[in-house]
């Protein structure tokens, strides 16, 4: 009885709708109904197109960064998910899904060669990528062959940051594999929830009698909390450049009035990047600084802000990104770079979603069509509807021309 979730939604339109109901169906002029599998595809391509040209248009010519994750879907094909991330013209950080594209294997080369054919089909420079956002795999940051290496022979200022969740997770299984107690300490968690589980009274007074038992251990030296070796592990994830960008980075926070400022630390930070800072834009750069500083914390309005988010989209809010042009850059720049890499699992569990076992017969096309306007909703729903039916239209000859 169900004919499928488009059939069904327009009968129950034509039902809801008297003025609809008199085109649709049966009723469409010349029987045109545009129901027909391959129409329904043609539609949905012409929104996707739309979508994407929409985010190509609010991108401008400003600086990104990609992110790139491959995982199979449910008919196990390879596919690879590109979001780019930049800062629009309201000085908002934007993370918006670019493509899911078939690819034939997982090597660093062809996830390239898959980057570059996007690239030049929305005409996007590889001078302006600022930024790379990949798991730790050994074909994404691979030192000397992964997709981080070879983006940057291409562009050395596409500054590659591990995603932070992801070496957090590594670094807290590498410690606890470092620890025989480990393996001791889930057994006997596993005995004590068969045991208390079941009982909510049970479970509060074991987390109350255990946590006061680790505060006196910990106290008296009986316990060690390990941070030590914690640290090591986490400082050995980062490289020295990096490190020293992010530290950089962390100047331009707001929180406290501006208490992170560090003139010089910035002025390092803008010498990562001399494509944007002359030596002479360096120079006005640090005379910039100073009137930037002393009005930032003189200004009500910018007193009560704690991250570099909302910073740049006050400055813009307020106009002092025209006056404050060179730090805004250097904003902007900070913004572009990666911390995780949510976006992309976000795609792929929408994937999950639109192409389930069930409906595994997906092609490639179809599939990054359906996914396009169904992860990124606002920007979908953004788009001029005059234009995609105009697309549809221009697709091939209608009967309903």
């Amino acid at each position: 009885m169900n004919r499928g979730n488009f059939l069904e939604l327009l009968h129950y339109t034509a039902e809801q709708n008297e003025e609809y109901r008199l085109v649709a169906s049966e009723n469409a002029p010349g029987h045109d109904k545009l129901i027909a599998p391959s129409i329904q595809k043609d539609i949905i391509n012409a929104f996707a197109v739309e979508t994407i040209n929409k985010l190509i248009s609010d991108l401008g010519d400003v600086f990104f960064s990609i992110l790139v994750e491959e995982a199979r879907d449910g008919s196990n094909k390879e596919q690879m998910a590109i979001i780019l991330r930049y800062v629009n013209k309201r000085g908002c950080v934007v993370e918006c899904l670019l493509s899911i594209m078939h690819v034939t294997d997982t090597t660093a080369l062809t996830l390239k060669m898959g980057i570059k054919t996007l690239f030049s089909k929305y005409n996007l420079s590889i001078s302006r990528l600022h930024g790379q956002g990949y798991d730790g795999a050994s074909n994404m940051r691979g030192q000397f062959n992964g997709l981080k290496a070879l983006i940057l022979k291409d562009n050395e200022y596409a500054f590659y940051v591990h995603c932070f969740a992801h070496q957090l997770q590594l670094a807290l299984v590498a410690v606890a594999k470092k620890d025989t107690n480990i393996e001791r300490l889930f057994l006997k968690v596993s005995c004590v929830i068969n045991i208390v589980g079941w009982s909510p009274r049970c479970r509060d007074l074991l987390n109350e009698k255990q946590a006061l038992k680790v505060k006196k251990a910990i106290e008296s030296g009986e316990l060690s909390t390990r941070q030590d070796l914690q640290l090591s592990e986490l400082n050995s994830r980062f490289n020295e450049g990096n490190t020293k960008l992010l530290i950089c980075m962390a100047s331009l926070n707001p929180s406290d009035c501006f208490q992170a400022f560090d003139k010089g630390k910035l002025v390092r930070f803008a010498q990562f990047y001399p494509l944007e800072f002359s030596s002479i834009d360096l120079m006005a750069f640090e005379l910039q600084l100073d009137n930037y500083i002393n009005d930032m914390r003189s200004n009500s309005d910018f007193s009560e802000l704690n991250d570099i988010t909302s910073l740049a989209q006050k400055m813009v809010e307020k106009k002092k990104h025209l006056i404050y042009s060179l730090v805004y850059l250097l904003i902007t720049l900070a913004l572009t770079l990666l911390v995780a890499t949510a976006s992309v699992e976000r795609a792929f569990s929408a994937m999950k979603i639109v192409k389930t076992h069930l409906r595994n017969w997906m092609g490639d096309q179809f599939l990054n069509d359906s996914l396009i306007p169904y992860v990124e909703k606002d920007m979908f729903d953004s788009v001029d509807k005059e234009m995609v039916m105009q697309r549809f239209l221009n697709m091939k000859p209608r009967r309903g021309q």
